[in-house]
């Protein structure tokens, strides 16, 4: 992949922060699956651990799709 410019390295680091947090997201929201049935912790709470997993994810896959980065699988995941 080569960068015409500084704003495209920008665009680039910016998307895959998102990326980064949505990873966090995900690895909270697998890690608190099996603790719903503790005491003291809310379903509610992994619903929105989900749901902040899930957004971030939309922002990565618009991300991807913006800055026109190609990887065959993943190109036929989103396309599905």
């Amino acid at each position: 992949m080569t960068f015409d410019s500084d704003i495209e390295v920008e665009r680039l680091l910016s998307w895959a922060r998102y990326l980064y947090w949505a990873d966090i997201q995900r690895e909270r929201y697998i890690s608190n699956e099996d603790n719903t049935k503790l005491e003291g912790t809310p379903e509610w709470r992994l619903f929105a651990v989900a749901s902040l997993w899930l957004a971030s994810m939309w922002v990565v896959v618009e991300g991807w799709r913006e800055l026109k980065v190609n990887d065959n699988l993943i190109d036929e995941l989103l396309d599905e």
